[in-house]
Parts: structure tokens; C-alpha cells; sequence
């Protein structure tokens, strides 16, 4: 939940009743559709009306949904929510205008929403879970781990925290990389995390992580990313420590596949304690007949292979992985439109400029938390590269299992990898046609041959598999059987041109 969430300033009917709860107006709309833009207002919490309000309602609705485990709470929305939802304090370029609120921090709008919440559910239930979701609290300049909304929130309250969000792992030249983001590459917990847990341990309130087990924004259109080290590594730390639990879910990645199995696995008291020893059984256990041996080392190849991936937030939000099996309006041998590709979540229409991959000062992140281009392909080659090795052992290991999910596994591991040698190809693409002139066909040829390749020998396992390019926040499919057909067509025409 994201109370209070705002109200359209056309509901006169509202408005006229209430004015003296009327907050921060805000311009909102479809994520897909931000040039259509509808004015909102918000709940003021400041008010004692809305705070009662809050109360109220969270009292009602565990009353009228008495098997209701609980609320998970997010109070830095990306949403219009409360009136410091958008806002800051003393950021000229956001700053608050709510009268009431100005008065007041953020963390107290916060700590007011929490408690109001709480206090209504404990009036009729001491055992639903108020669970209070730290996301994006550090928005408002307050500093990690944010101790001044954490020590005065009840103790009866549960912390969740970002599990890998604020960490730093070492990657391929790249040693102490920060990671932003969800991330099955990074096993976790980030410092940040630890800061977090540690705050609110002392306070004596119990504590929760968020996760996300089948996929992440490094790969959002596929069923999973297949990183069981990782896997092992997040849960092994569950296991041994005294998390009062876990969300591994969010509003994509969540499809069953080896990755959930093996969570639930490792938590599990069959699971030894050694990772390779862990790999092992649980590859014997969920792909009966297989070369358990074999496949353990192939996860942990793929682990490997996932040092070279270029990971920053301009590139997980603006790359174009999740498409680029059907991104076939790129291959033009000419110069660029010049149009942006638009976010990777999302399916809008595409241009051909990718410079939001990389653009770290359009991004407002350092230079050092970002890739360049050059690096960027590099980096996919590599990632290609060593996946390949990784998808022919899995494959080898998975031969001799004739449970349906073996071929599944199979397939969505290949699929990853042609995405990753894929998404070098269009860098590579992009990279020409910024610069373009006729000399180039012939660069720009092999590029497209080898993307035809690419996309003949990944069709089968797509058609094979409906569930694959399907991204869950996007509401739709990045790539599918007929999209990659439509590509390799116009490809093959373009070969068909050119010597």
C-alpha cells in the first residue's frame, strides 16, 4: 500500500466537502503515456482529519478481512501519495508547497502514516503484520540508515529493507561497483542493508528483505535469471539469521522456475550448509537423472559470467535486453532519428538512441557508477561469451533428465545468453550510426549477419516456451515467436541487398 493515495482536483464533490484536508497537487499519469497528464491533490497528513482517517480505515479493513496477514507499507512512493511523495524541503526545483507540511520534516509525515496505521489495526488485531518498507527513504536527504524515522516507529512495526541496494560488488576492472538496484549478480546483503537491520534490531524491532527470485531489471522479459550461487547465497544468509522473513516477489520476475525451487530448498533443514554441496542436491533433487556435478558447475559459470555485466541504473532502466530479440528497427544503415528507445520496463515507441544507457550526466549519477559505450559492448561480449560456456555444460548436465523442466531450464538459459549477444549487437549498431557514413555498410553487415545467426538459433527455444519475453510490469510481451520472425525477415531482406 501507498496511503494515502491522491484525489483527481475535479472531484469537486470531494474537494467541496473537504477542503481543510487538501495537500501537495501534483501532475500524474500513465507511466506509458507522460505527455497525458492529470492534476492531483493530496491527503494532507498533517491534518488530524486524514491522520484519523488512516486510523480508521486500517482498523476497518482487518476488521472486514479478518484472514489478512498483514500490510506492507510504502511511504516514498513513485506514485503521488503524500504531500512530501514528489517533494523536498529545500530543493528549489521540488519544493513543498503544502502549507501544513512545510512546517514539518518528511520523516515525520513518515513516522505520522506508520503510526496512524498501526494504531488502528492494533485497536482489533495484536497479530497482523504492519510491515514498513524502507524504499527510498534516503529521497528526502535523510541519511542512512535512517535512524530518525526507524527509532520512532513502534517496535511491534517490521522493517523491510532492500536486500542488495547499497552494496558493492566487485566486477570485471570495475572492483567495488556499487549496485543500486534488485540484483540476482550481487548476492547481498549491501551494507546498506546491514546499517539498516542493525538500526532497527537495536530498537528492538524484527526485520524483513526484499527480494526478487526469478528476475530483475537485469533481465526482466525472461522466466529467470538462472544464478543459483546467488540464490544459495541470499538464502543461506535467511537461514542462519534472525530475518523475520522475506518478499521475494515484486510486480515482475515472478515466475515458478529453478530459482524459486531452490530458495525454498536451500531455507530448507535438507540443505547442507557447503554451496557446491548445496548446488549439487538440489540439482539431483529438482532434475532427477541429471549430471548433479556437472550442473553445479555450470551455475557457478554463469555466476562467473555475470562479473562482465555493465551493471549502473542508466543501464538497467534505459538498455535495450528486454527487447532487442525484436528490436529490429535499429538495423538502418544510415544516421540515427535521434529519438530516445524509451525505458526498458515499459513498452512504448522505440527510437534508435540509446545514450540513455550511458549518459551519466543526463542520469545525475558519477561518472564511476556508470559504463561508456565502448565499455558497454565490451562488457556484452564477454557476458556472451562466458554464458555460452556456461548454457553448453547446463545443457550437457541436463541431457540425461526427461522431466519437462530440464528442457525449460535449457531453453531459458540459452535465451539469456543469445539476449546478451544480442544487446551487444545493437550497441554495436547504435555505435556505427552515430557516426554514420557509407564506409560503414560493411561493418554494418557482418553486425546484421550476426544477429541473424543469433536470432535463428534462439526462435526454437521461444516457441517453445510461451512464457518467455513476457515482462509482467510492462503488461505485455517484449519479444515473442512472431517478433523475432518479423526481424529476422527484415534482416534477411538486408542481406539480400548488400554483398
Amino acid at each position: 500500500m501507498q496511503p494515502p493515495r491522491t484525489i483527481n482536483v475535479n472531484n469537486r464533490e470531494f474537494w467541496d466537502r473537504h477542503p481543510d484536508v487538501a495537500g501537495q497537487e501534483e501532475d500524474t499519469g500513465d507511466f506509458k503515456h507522460p505527455e497525458a497528464t492529470v492534476k492531483v491533490r493530496s491527503l494532507c497528513t498533517s491534518t488530524a482529519p486524514v491522520r484519523l482517517w488512516l486510523k480508521n480505515a486500517a482498523r476497518q479493513l482487518v476488521e472486514d478481512v479478518p484472514g489478512l496477514g498483514g500490510l506492507i507499507l510504502i511511504t516514498a512512493s513513485e506514485l503521488p501519495a503524500h504531500c512530501y511523495s514528489h517533494r523536498q524541503k529545500d530543493d528549489p526545483r521540488w519544493r513543498i508547497e503544502c502549507p501544513n507540511c512545510r512546517t514539518h520534516n518528511p520523516a515525520d509525515i513518515v513516522v505520522e502514516i506508520i503510526n496512524s496505521i498501526r494504531d488502528g489495526i492494533r485497536e482489533v488485531s495484536a497479530t497482523t503484520a504492519i510491515i514498513a518498507w524502507n524504499w527510498s527513504w534516503t529521497m528526502w536527504g535523510i541519511a542512512p540508515p535512517c535512524r530518525e524515522i526507524i527509532d520512532r516507529l513502534p517496535a511491534d512495526v517490521i522493517l523491510m529493507a532492500d536486500f542488495e541496494r547499497g552494496g558493492y560488488k566487485d566486477l570485471w576492472r570495475r572492483p567495488r561497483h556499487l549496485i543500486d538496484e534488485y540484483c540476482l549478480a550481487y548476492a547481498g546483503p549491501s551494507e546498506l542493508c546491514r546499517s539498516v537491520f542493525d538500526a532497527a534490531q537495536k530498537h528492538g524491532m524484527r526485520t524483513m528483505s526484499k527480494l526478487q527470485l526469478g528476475t530483475t531489471h537485469e533481465l526482466a522479459s525472461v522466466v529467470s535469471l538462472p544464478l543459483l550461487t546467488n540464490i544459495f547465497k541470499k538464502a543461506s544468509y535467511h537461514k542462519h539469521s534472525e530475518s523475520a522473513g522475506f518478499m521475494g516477489c515484486w510486480n515482475f520476475g515472478n515466475q515458478i522456475s529453478a530459482n524459486t525451487a531452490a530458495f525454498n530448498y536451500f531455507l530448507s533443514s535438507a540443505c547442507p550448509d557447503d554451496e557446491a554441496e548445496a548446488l549439487r542436491s538440489f540439482g539431483a533433487k529438482y532434475f532427477p537423472g541429471c549430471d548433479a556435478a556437472l550442473l553445479a558447475r555450470s551455475w557457478q559459470q554463469f555466476d562467473r559470467a555475470m562479473d562482465y555485466y555493465p551493471f549502473s541504473i542508466p543501464f538497467v532502466y534505459n538498455g535495450p535486453m528486454n527487447y532487442t530479440l525484436a528490436f529490429g528497427q535499429i538495423y538502418v544503415a544510415g544516421k540515427l532519428n535521434g529519438r530516445p528507445v524509451g525505458p526498458s520496463h515499459l513498452i512504448v515507441p522505440r527510437g534508435d538512441d540509446l545514450a540513455g544507457a550511458f549518459d551519466y550526466a543526463a542520469s545525475g549519477h558519477k561518472e564511476t557508477d556508470v559504463f561508456s559505450l565502448d565499455e558497454i559492448i565490451v562488457r556484452l561480449e564477454k557476458l556472451a561469451a562466458a554464458w555460452a560456456e556456461a548454457v553448453e555444460m547446463l545443457t550437457a548436465a541436463l541431457a540425461t533428465c526427461s522431466d519437462t523442466k530440464a528442457r525449460d531450464e535449457a531453453g531459458n538459459a540459452a535465451i539469456c545468453g543469445a539476449v546478451w549477444h544480442s544487446t551487444a549487437n545493437t550497441f554495436k549498431i547504435f555505435r556505427l550510426r552515430r557516426n554514420w557514413d557509407d564506409s560503414m555498410r560493411s561493418e554494418f553487415m557482418k553486425i546484421a549477419r550476426d544477429e541473424l545467426a543469433v536470432l535463428r538459433k534462439v526462435l526454437p527455444h521461444v516457441e517453445r516456451d510461451p512464457r518467455q519475453g513476457y515482462h509482467a510490469e510492462a503488461h505485455g510481451y517484449m519479444f515473442d515467436a512472431q517478433s523475432i520472425k518479423d526481424k529476422i525477415l527484415a534482416l534477411e531482406r538486408l542481406d539480400k541487398k548488400r554483398p
